[in-house]
């Protein structure tokens, strides 16, 4: 995933293939039948927000508000509260849909 995160941070598009990403996990994760099945889209999750945290504080690299918002929001994602209930809001979002 770290990879995969630099290629793009060299693109002029880089950021929209991340965030393209991560909102296509959302979806698969609110699609999904258990928080169990959802357990490996989280861990992407996971990976993406380590590295763009690692970016930004380490490194510091400029990202867009969207992303920024992702490192501080989904900070605790190792959390089961904290991942149990994105969980059920992105099933009540796509429900709604």
């Amino acid at each position: 995933m770290k990879e995969i995160i630099q290629i793009h941070l060299t693109k002029k598009n880089r950021f929209e293939l991340i965030e393209n990403e991560i909102d296509s996990l959302f979806l698969r994760i609110s699609e999904s039948e258990t928080i169990n099945e959802a357990e490996p889209l989280f861990k992407k999750l996971e990976d993406i927000q380590f590295e763009l945290a690692r970016l930004v504080f380490k490194d510091k690299i400029k990202i867009t508000s969207y992303l920024r918002r992702f490192v501080y929001d989904f900070d605790r994602l190792d959390d089961i509260d904290v991942k149990t209930n994105l969980y059920n809001n992105l099933k009540k979002v796509n429900s709604i849909k």
